[in-house]
Parts: structure tokens; sequence; C-alpha cells
């Protein structure tokens, strides 16, 4: 995992929001959805986990860790957005 490695959140409230993984304790790739927990910490969500905190990758970067191995002021991320009531 590169440490310039993020995730942004689309949030309902806050507009979009970057945050390194390192920071919440993801490595790359992050999961397909995650958890937004009540302390701001993420996680990988589960399907018992209540759909209104749940948000789901639509985004996701193609480099692999060899391709970013070395690169100054290059970042991977992926993007994330609250599960749609169609999403299951």
């Amino acid at each position: 995992m590169a440490e310039s490695d993020f995730i942004r959140l689309n949030l309902e409230f806050l507009g979009q929001r970057n945050i390194r993984l390192s920071a919440v304790g993801l490595s790359w790739p992050p999961p397909a959805r995650i958890m937004i927990l009540e302390d701001g910490l993420l996680r990988e969500a589960t399907g018992d986990d209540p759909a209104c905190h749940v948000m789901r990758c639509i985004r996701l970067s193609q480099l692999t860790d060899e391709q970013i191995e070395g690169c100054d002021g290059i970042a991977r991320g992926a993007e994330y957005e609250y599960l749609r009531p169609d999403d299951g």
C-alpha cells in the first residue's frame, strides 16, 4: 500500500471528503462496501450493517503497487457513495 492511497467519500451533508487509507486502518485495494462507525472510523461492511451507514465503491484506481512505486505526486483512490435502496 502506498502512503498516498486514499478514499473519497461523497457525504450527503458534508460534501466530498478525501481520507488516506492509512488514517482509517484500511489497505489497498479497499473493500467494495464500507461501514461508517459512530466514532468516524471505517471498516468493511457486512450484510448485518444498517444500509443507512453503508457506502459502496463506485470508482477504483487500476494502478498496481508496482506501477505506483517510486512515482512521486501520483495517488490512487477509490470513490464511495451511500447505498441506494435498489442496491440491496
